[in-house]
């Protein structure tokens, strides 16, 4: 193992209340920008406009989970802003549009 990994492996052994909190607010990073994978088709849309606007909202429960984790919320909320808006115009300019726009049209057309 090199040093490097062991360094990685004895910050979790000191603090694993703070690796745990990091896991959690990756697991919100990433249902924000792939959109959560343990729900129903038909709820996904929504449950993942909920997990973007979580992460992208300055809260409470943001504030104490990036706070526990060892992170600044107004970082994470910036930087996940971007990386929202980002994925948002690269959806759309491949025409591929958003959860939300495909369920809209979809209902549209099957009325």
């Amino acid at each position: 193992m090199s040093a490097r990994g062991a360094g990685h492996n004895q910050l979790h052994i000191a603090n694993p209340e703070r690796a745990l909190w990091q896991a959690v607010l990756l697991q919100a990073i990433e249902e924000a920008l792939h959109g959560p994978k343990s729900v129903s088709t038909l709820h996904r849309a929504r449950e993942w406009q909920e997990a973007r606007d979580y992460i992208t909202t300055p809260s409470e429960d943001l504030e104490m989970v990036c706070s526990l984790a060892g992170v600044e919320m107004e970082a994470v909320v910036e930087r996940m802003k971007l990386e929202t808006k980002s994925r948002h115009r690269n959806a759309n300019f491949h025409g591929l549009g958003t959860l939300r726009e495909r369920n809209l049209v979809q209902r549209k057309d099957s009325s």
